[in-house]
């Protein structure tokens, strides 16, 4: 359960002016019209599809000591950071100090159990798949959970019942 504290310390991040300008900025391009999306797809392909640079840059990738040179290049803990951040910018629109600050925001728990026990894969960014609304972070196992139940509240209340009556230790089947 999410206690009032963690909700008055979510709603005032909320409140902040450069998340909501953030929010505001996620929800234009979500508006986009398709046409303009459509004509910013064709101006890439046109800037970007030049047919002779592409095969010269096939050829090299093709070399072993490139791959081996990019393979490197791609494991210094530098570009690891680098495409963590552009990952969470990417698909959820926040920057990796905002990441930490709405951890330090939960008082670094999770935001669903209360475990400071992040899992293998660290704090994950849970979000809404209908809206792409950050809605906090989330440990490994809870983010499983989520993911299963599918942001479906009354598969979750189903659950609840479900682990209700297994602990009272009363039958499933009504008779």
């Amino acid at each position: 359960m999410i206690t009032e504290q963690r909700k008055a310390s979510l709603r005032a991040y909320e409140k902040r002016p450069e998340i909501k300008a953030r929010r505001r900025a996620l929800q234009k391009i979500r508006r986009q019209r398709p046409e303009d999306k459509k004509k910013h797809r064709d101006y890439m392909r046109a800037r970007y599809h030049q047919p002779e640079v592409n095969e010269k840059l096939r050829l090299l990738r093709q070399q072993p000591e490139f791959k081996v040179r990019e393979k490197a290049r791609r494991e210094t803990p530098e570009a690891r950071a680098k495409a963590k951040a552009y990952h969470l910018y990417r698909n959820y629109g926040i920057t990796w100090d905002e990441r930490e600050a709405m951890i330090v925001c939960q008082g670094s728990v999770c935001a669903v159990c209360g475990s400071a026990e992040w899992g293998h894969m660290g704090p994950l960014v849970d979000h809404d798949h209908k809206t792409g609304e950050v809605r906090g972070i989330v440990c490994h196992k809870c983010n499983i959970g989520i993911g299963l139940i599918g942001d479906n509240l009354e598969r979750a209340k189903s659950v609840v019942d479900y682990l209700e009556k297994a602990q009272s230790r009363r039958p499933i089947c009504r008779t």
